[in-house]
C-alpha cells in the first residue's frame, strides 16, 4: 500500500516533468528494489556514483517513471552505451520519422556534414594521403544499405558496429565515409562550445543561402541517403546538437521496445531486489548471463 502511494505520487509529479532526484523519488526507488530505509543513502550513493552501470543493470526492470529521472546523472552520448537504448532510439527514429531527423531539418542543423557527404567537401584535417588513399579503396559513396533491412539493435547486448575508433558495418558499409565521419567527430571534439556554436550557424546561413539561390537542388540520391545514414548514426550515438530532453522522452519509453522484450515477467517486481553491499558492477554482470541465457533459449525456439 506504501509502495502504491509512492509511485503513484511519483508518477503525477514525473507526467509535467522528467521528474526529479528528491527524497520521495529514492523512497520509491528503494521500494521497489525492496531496500530497507536504512540502506537508503548507500543505494543513492551507489546510483550517484555509478549511474550508467546501475542504468544497464535495471532498465529492463524498473518502470519508466522510476527511470526518467536518471537522465539527470548521465548524458545521451553515456546512455548510447545501453543495448536496449539504442534499440529505443532505432525504433523511434525509423516507426516515428521525428521532425529532427528528416533531411531538410538535418542539413540545416548538420551543415558541416551536409557538405562533408553529399558537398563531398573535406574539412582541412582529411590529409592528402588518406583522400588518396580512400579513392584507391573506393568512390564516393556506393552500396548504401536499405534502414528497414538492417538488424535490430536486441537487449541482449549487440552493439552498434564500427568501422574505425567509431564508425562501421550496418549503418557503414563504406571505409571513405566512415573515416571522414571518425576526423569529424574528432574535430568536434577539439572545438570549444562556443566555436563550435559558431560555426554551426556560419554552416546553417551557408545551406539557407544555397537553399534561396536553388544550388541545393541537384544531388545525387546516393549522397543524400548517406547522408540519412550518417544522421541516424549521429541520433543513436547521441547528437550533441539535439536538445538533451529529446532523448530522456527516447531512452526510457517502454513502447518502443520489442514484443519480446516484455515476455517472461520483465518488468515485474520478481527478483528486483537490489543488493546495495554487493556492488553494480556484479550486479551487472549477473544481469548480462541472465540475457545471455534469455538469448540462447530464444535461438532454442526458433530452430
Amino acid at each position: 500500500m506504501l509502495y502504491s502511494l509512492m509511485t503513484s505520487s511519483l508518477k503525477e509529479s514525473s507526467s509535467s516533468s522528467s521528474g526529479t532526484l528528491d527524497e520521495r523519488y529514492w523512497s520509491a526507488l528503494g521500494a521497489w528494489l525492496d531496500v530497507e530505509r536504512s540502506s537508503l543513502p548507500s543505494l543513492r550513493a551507489q546510483v550517484q556514483s555509478q549511474p550508467l552501470q546501475f542504468l544497464t543493470q535495471n532498465i529492463p526492470r524498473l518502470p519508466e517513471h522510476l527511470l526518467r529521472p536518471q537522465a539527470a546523472l548521465t548524458t545521451p552520448q553515456q546512455r548510447a552505451n545501453i543495448s536496449l537504448i539504442r534499440q529505443r532510439r532505432r525504433c523511434h527514429a525509423e516507426l516515428r520519422k521525428p521532425e529532427e531527423l528528416e533531411v531538410r531539418g538535418s542539413r540545416r542543423r548538420l551543415g558541416r556534414l551536409w557538405k562533408v557527404i553529399v558537398g563531398k567537401q573535406t574539412e582541412p584535417a582529411v590529409k592528402k594521403e588518406k583522400a588518396d588513399e580512400d579513392e584507391d579503396l573506393d568512390p564516393a559513396f556506393p552500396g548504401v544499405p536499405d534502414l528497414s533491412n538492417l538488424p535490430n539493435v536486441g537487449a541482449n547486448g549487440v552493439k552498434l558496429p564500427r568501422y574505425g575508433p567509431l564508425h562501421q558495418g550496418e549503418l557503414f558499409t563504406n571505409p571513405r565515409l566512415a573515416r571522414l565521419l571518425d576526423e569529424q567527430d574528432e574535430e568536434e571534439a577539439q572545438l570549444s562550445a562556443a566555436e563550435q556554436e559558431e560555426e554551426e550557424e556560419e554552416e546553417e546561413d551557408d545551406v539557407e543561402d544555397d537553399e534561396e539561390m536553388g544550388n541545393g537542388a541537384e544531388v545525387d540520391e546516393e549522397d543524400v541517403e548517406a547522408f540519412r545514414i550518417a544522421v541516424l548514426d549521429r541520433f543513436i550515438r547521441g547528437d550533441p546538437t539535439l536538445n538533451p530532453s529529446i532523448y530522456a522522452a527516447i531512452d526510457f519509453d517502454e513502447s518502443l521496445d520489442p514484443a519480446s522484450a516484455n515476455e517472461d515477467g520483465a518488468g515485474s517486481r520478481e527478483g528486483l531486489a537490489f543488493d546495495v553491499s554487493r556492488g553494480t558492477a556484479a550486479q551487472a554482470a549477473l544481469e548480462r548471463e541472465r540475457l545471455d541465457e534469455d538469448s540462447y533459449f530464444d535461438d532454442e525456439d526458433e530452430s
